[in-house]
């Protein structure tokens, strides 16, 4: 859950944390340490991408599934369902893994519009 009281500053931080893990301390890595090194920056990136654009509580999943398997959703035929989960789906995606998201959006939604 993202914390609605996060700065400028915070994000700031960890934007200078990140590059000077990349630009410092991942190159003197040995080899067999260098993927452990990648992954630690890849979350650092998630990380300020989260505190940059907060998607807010993400709350509501264990009442959609509630619905799913009570069959409040067997008649949807304008696909509001899958519209929503494509667009929950995408939007999680930026957050984790933004270079694949123009990619994403074509396979999910056929045009690459959500």
């Amino acid at each position: 859950m993202t914390d609605s009281r996060l700065t400028p500053d915070q994000a700031e931080l960890v934007k200078v944390a990140r590059a000077t893990f990349v630009e410092e301390l991942l190159p003197l890595l040995p080899a067999d340490k260098r993927l452990t090194g990648l992954m630690v920056a890849n979350a650092l990136a998630i990380a300020l991408r989260m505190i940059e654009h907060p998607q807010g509580d993400e709350g509501g999943v264990p009442e959609l599934c509630a619905e799913i398997r009570a069959g409040g959703h067997d008649e949807d035929d304008a696909g509001r369902l899958r519209a929503h989960l494509i667009k929950r789906t995408l939007a999680r995606l930026a957050l984790s893994n933004p270079k694949q998201l123009a990619q994403a959006e074509l396979a999910l939604t056929g045009d690459g519009r959500s």
